[in-house]
């Protein structure tokens, strides 16, 4: 059965609904009116407005609607896409602070992880850079967690892949190039020079990049290496290679 809200029946047993779940009330409702009619055109995302401007009794289908519930997260998907960065970092807020993460008014993109605080708008920067990633505002914590706390552990297939001595050494060279980076400290000042340094030296780019990636994330995947150590600052990019080395050894 579909619940767009939690049922509870007489029995007291609970259904779950897909509010509960994460899907925005206009995903949903899109979704619905989609059930068993159709504009007689391609498009598939309309608003209230749109839907009752478009609605015709002799579009809707004879035949039983089916529900899938791969399409419900494919409008809720685009649906998190149209919405502004402002109003998704406002809804992510909330589960930033269920981490014990504090989100402040201050502006520009401040940083603090010893005390975890962050300003709105560095929150707001990472949501711009992962929102095309996700389905739900949930699953924000767990594509960019690393990016309000140092990863504490690696993982074990990546860490056997990329961290290995003709690797890591030649990572520490690119950190140190990073730290003495004297331009100013934005992503599309370093990445560029990032890149002719790495090719420069005819080092394996992916090898490098996938080593940074680990001590930095804690995994191979993730944003791009300029991204990541603009945002969390040269001092928290030193903190976690000095990590990484003594946890895995270099």
């Amino acid at each position: 059965p579909v619940f767009p809200l939690n049922w509870k029946n007489s029995e007291g047993e609970t259904y779950h609904g897909y509010r509960e779940d994460g899907y925005f009330p206009e995903a949903f409702v899109n979704l619905l009116a989609m059930l068993g009619w159709n504009p007689g055109t391609e498009q598939e995302i309309f608003n209230m407005e749109e839907l009752c401007g478009a609605f015709s009794i002799e579009h809707v289908s004879k035949s039983g609607a089916k529900f899938n519930p791969d399409k419900a997260k494919w409008y809720n998907k685009e649906y998190l896409r149209l919405k502004s960065d402002e109003e998704l970092t406002d809804l992510f807020i909330p589960v930033l602070k269920e981490h014990g993460i504090t989100v402040t008014d201050e502006s520009g993109a401040r940083a603090d992880f010893k005390k975890k605080e962050f300003s709105y708008d560095y929150v707001m920067t990472i949501v711009s850079l992962i929102k095309v990633r996700a389905t739900f505002v949930s699953e924000f914590w767990d594509i960019a967690s690393y990016l309000f706390v140092a990863p504490a552990s690696f993982e074990e297939k990546d860490a056997a892949k990329f961290w290995k001595e003709e690797n890591y050494t030649l990572a520490y060279k690119v950190a140190e190039f990073i730290s003495s980076f004297d331009g100013e400290f934005t992503k599309e000042n370093l990445e560029g020079p990032l890149e002719e340094f790495i090719r420069g030296n005819e080092w394996p780019m992916g090898k490098v990049m996938n080593c940074l990636r680990l001590a930095l994330v804690g995994a191979s995947s993730g944003l791009g290496i300029a991204d990541i150590v603009t945002l969390i600052g040269k001092e928290e990019f030193a903190s976690r290679m000095e990590f990484i080395g003594k946890t895995l050894g270099k």
